[in-house]
């Protein structure tokens, strides 16, 4: 395949990937993901409300496709990083007719480098070579300054549900962005995240604040979904309560203590961040930061263990 035709198919490719993460499965754009064999086996093995249902359950629940979601210590969207993406779409010549907060969905970001392969496609047919440089700038900046930074946590949350259709979803984009960020000049630098607040050195910290740091993944490194916590209450015979993502956890936390298991919680959230851990193991640097928090946030488990019994 010639670069132009490449750069034309790549930017189908996108396009599709953003319709399906934003909407699912729907008639107009079934046809299309079963050129996926693993995308058209798990559409093949479900229905319309089976499949929507998961869709709600990995990018509604889960593993939402907001950058914030992973980045922010708050879990917000907004502020300087969708000013910094709403700058990088203009630069592109790219303008979603969306408000600002929405800029962040995962999907907008894939039509805009849809539409730069698409301009790159142009700009390699007619020989324009300047335009190719400036157009691979551009979605460089978009992957490595935005997507990069948090797409392999998000693809790691969704495939800790084990659902067929999401997993196949976040397989054909990983591979997709992998092959498009390799075609393209130069290494994706590093990053770092937050910082994290200073548990250790708090002499009123407690669960509370524990389950707060824990729901964060900018903080804590890893993702604990709600189905997370509700596996590791059941392994631990502990009840979780209910309420937010949050309140979950402080709840399980708070339920170990007086059940007398936070010991054994505490270290089944170790192995649930170990577990993580391990798995990043893509991307290179683009999940350094998040591999080396991981690992404070292990030797913060290990310090509360010793602890466990005092804590408010």
């Amino acid at each position: 395949m010639d670069p132009s035709s490449r750069a034309q198919a790549r930017s189908l490719g996108y396009a599709l990937l953003a319709e399906l993460l934003e909407r699912g499965v729907t008639d107009a754009t079934r046809d299309a993901a079963t050129v996926s064999d693993a995308m058209a086996a798990a559409i093949e093995a479900g229905d319309a409300d089976g499949l929507a249902a998961d869709h709600e359950r990995a990018f509604g629940w889960a593993a939402p496709p907001l950058a914030g979601f992973y980045l922010d210590p708050e879990r917000l969207v907004g502020g300087p990083r969708t000013d910094a993406l709403l700058a990088l779409f203009d630069a592109a010549g790219y303008a979603p007719d969306l408000r600002s907060r929405d800029a962040e969905h995962l999907s907008v970001t894939l039509r805009a480098l849809a539409f730069l392969s698409g301009a790159e496609a142009d700009a390699r047919e007619d020989g324009h070579e300047g335009a190719v440089e400036r157009v691979e700038v551009l979605a460089r900046r978009l992957l490595d300054e935005h997507v990069l930074r948090w797409l392999p946590v998000f693809a790691l949350a969704v495939r800790r549900t084990a659902l067929a259709f999401p997993v196949a979803l976040v397989d054909e984009l990983e591979a997709l962005i992998g092959s498009h960020r390799e075609a393209l000049p130069g290494a994706t630098p590093a990053f770092a995240l937050p910082d994290a607040p200073p548990l250790l050195e708090d002499d009123e910290t407690g669960l509370r604040e524990i389950g707060a740091y824990l729901s964060a993944p900018a903080h804590a490194g890893f993702v604990l979904t709600r189905e997370d916590v509700a596996r590791l209450g059941r392994g631990l015979n502990v009840p979780r309560g209910f309420g937010d993502r949050t309140q979950l956890i402080v709840n399980l936390l708070r339920s170990a203590a007086r059940f007398d298991a936070l010991d054994a919680l505490l270290e089944a959230l170790e192995g649930e961040a170990a577990d993580q851990r391990d798995r990043l193991t893509s991307w290179g640097p683009a999940t350094t930061a998040w591999r080396g928090r991981i690992d404070e946030t292990l030797s913060i488990l290990r310090a509360l263990r010793e602890r466990a019994g005092a804590l408010p």
